[in-house]
């Protein structure tokens, strides 16, 4: 009795520890690791529309003006864009009236915020003139759909001497 009471534990020992290295010769168990999500920039292509004031800096150019532009953006994948965009201009002022079309070209900055460059031409309904204009600025994202713009604009009377500076800021939509 007493070696079959030392064989039945003699057993149970053996088949307790065969069990304990069967389940820690097999691969460990590896939790993932908690990856912080990716942040996600700001998608800027599509069409988009926006409305700015503007004051003259130089060019013998005093006061304010306003205008709205309408442009469509596309996406290169690799977090730019380029584009185009058409404007309408008013000057009370300089009693000036002018409609534009521009090429666009930008690139992220952070997620919510493009940096551009815009060269466009536009014409002088009244005085007639046809100009060229050069443009640096930024873009900030407030959501999906709406942004603010701020723009440092150059500008050169076609072929006549003459240019002039102004800053512009506006506030626009995408849809």
């Amino acid at each position: 009795m007493k070696n079959l009471m030392t064989s039945a534990l003699a057993l149970t020992a053996l088949t307790l520890g065969s069990q304990a290295l069967a389940g820690s010769a097999g691969p460990a168990v590896v939790e993932p690791a908690m990856v912080a999500p990716a942040s996600q920039a700001h998608d800027w292509s599509g069409w988009y529309g926006d409305a700015y004031v503007g004051h003259w800096l130089s060019g013998g150019i005093a006061g304010n003006y306003g205008g709205v532009n309408l442009g469509y953006n596309l996406s290169n994948g690799a977090g730019g864009i380029y584009g185009g965009e058409i404007g309408l201009f008013y000057d009370p002022s300089a009693t000036l009236t002018s409609f534009s079309i521009s090429a666009r070209a930008g690139m992220n900055i952070s997620d919510n915020t493009l940096g551009f460059a815009r060269i466009g031409l536009g014409h002088d309904v009244a005085p007639a003139a046809t100009y060229y204009s050069l443009g640096l600025g930024l873009q900030y994202a407030f959501g999906n759909d709406m942004y603010a713009r701020g723009e440092y604009v150059y500008s050169g009377v076609i072929p006549a001497p003459g240019n002039s500076s102004s800053l512009r800021l506006g506030i626009g939509w995408e849809f």
